[in-house]
């Protein structure tokens, strides 16, 4: 397991805590840095339980570079992550994540589904599908206001 991210409260000690649990904890990544992060890893974990949270960055980063995702199940996570591209657990149930990435990892045809729905997924994520989207939007805007003259 590797941990990234920032080190919010340094009186918790709780990197400390994850390397004394054989968890390797490397701070927070450089832009730069995460391509060949993403290449290293087989599953995203986001435990996160803040509430609401908004729509990581980090899970769409990810589907890009086609690696599934187990997250919790908290604000938009859920619009992001589902069967097709990873798993989604209730928040502070750790035995829940490791179930979760358990069956991400249980058969290689399952992983290259996942893998291949992430690339899929993040497709709708690309600048070109954002300006497509602009476009229909500015043109569904267009017709509106001309039928209401």
């Amino acid at each position: 397991f590797v941990a990234v991210g920032p080190e919010h409260d340094k009186q918790s000690g709780w990197p400390s805590r994850m390397r004394e649990s054989g968890v390797r904890y490397e701070g927070e990544l450089e832009p730069a840095d995460m391509e060949s992060w993403f290449a290293s890893i087989d599953v995203l974990v986001v435990p996160t339980t803040t509430w609401p949270e908004g729509h990581p960055g980090v899970i769409i980063e990810s589907f890009f570079a086609g690696v599934p995702v187990v997250a919790t199940d908290v604000g938009g996570i859920r619009e992001l992550v589902d069967s097709e591209t990873g798993q989604l657990v209730p928040p502070n149930e750790p035995l829940a994540i490791g179930c979760a990435i358990e069956s991400v990892l249980s058969s290689s045809s399952e992983y290259s589904r996942l893998s291949s729905n992430c690339v899929a997924r993040s497709r709708s994520f690309s600048a070109d599908e954002w300006i497509i989207a602009l476009v229909d939007a500015t043109l569904r805007q267009s017709d509106s206001n001309e039928e209401s003259r």
